[in-house]
């Protein structure tokens, strides 16, 4: 049987993905340059697509803060 993980380690996996998920986007932004800012772009919408779990209850900062 698998044992459950730690109310901390959930934390930290919610936190590496929702940081990973935001690099991964500002490089794709990055590569694509000034298109990527068009709205019709898929790279705009995969950024939007990748704030919104930074933002969500509980927010990275407020993760960050559980964590120390």
């Amino acid at each position: 049987m698998i044992a459950a993980p730690l109310p901390g380690e959930l934390l930290e996996v919610r936190l590496g993905v929702t940081e990973m998920t935001i690099r991964a986007v500002q490089a794709d932004m990055l590569h694509h340059r000034g298109s990527a800012y068009l709205q019709a772009n898929g790279s705009s919408r995969r950024l939007r697509e990748a704030y919104f779990p930074a933002s969500l209850t509980p927010t990275a900062k407020r993760l960050e803060k559980l964590l120390r």
